[in-house]
């Protein structure tokens, strides 16, 4: 999924699919990643949690603290007074579900066309479901 900027009204815009036609496959969240290192998983769980956080997950790269955008500053506050570092902190498009790329050729190819596409002027972010399997 792309977000372009609002553009002159007379330039042209060539569209792949209608507006709005894979929104439905991505959901509005807050995410904040933490490295394992920067905080302990029971303290940092239970702050992000208090706070107004969605959910919390414990993965190999680190901590995701997952919430409602309305939510996001709450908890990107409450784990900032504590002075943990945040690897990224941003209100973001998640995937509902992802699609597998099966082999590292055809995700060197999506890799592309994301770059390709943050690139363009026009385009303000872009989000992707592929997922190596």
């Amino acid at each position: 999924m792309a977000h372009r900027r609002a553009g002159s009204p007379n330039r042209v815009v060539r569209c792949v699919a209608s507006a709005g036609a894979v929104t439905r496959l991505f959901e509005r969240k807050g995410q904040i990643i933490i490295e394992h290192a920067a905080a302990d998983e029971d303290t940092l769980m239970e702050l992000a949690l208090e706070a107004g956080a969605e959910d919390f997950k414990a993965e190999d790269e680190g901590y995701e603290v997952l919430t409602a955008p309305e939510d996001f500053e709450a908890v990107h506050q409450a784990i900032e007074t504590k002075e943990i570092a945040m690897e990224t902190a941003e209100i973001t498009q998640l995937p509902e579900m992802t699609a597998p790329v099966s082999s590292e050729a055809e995700m060197e190819k999506v890799h592309k066309l994301v770059d390709l596409l943050e690139d363009h002027d026009d385009v303000q972010s872009v989000y992707t479901n592929a997922e190596m399997a």
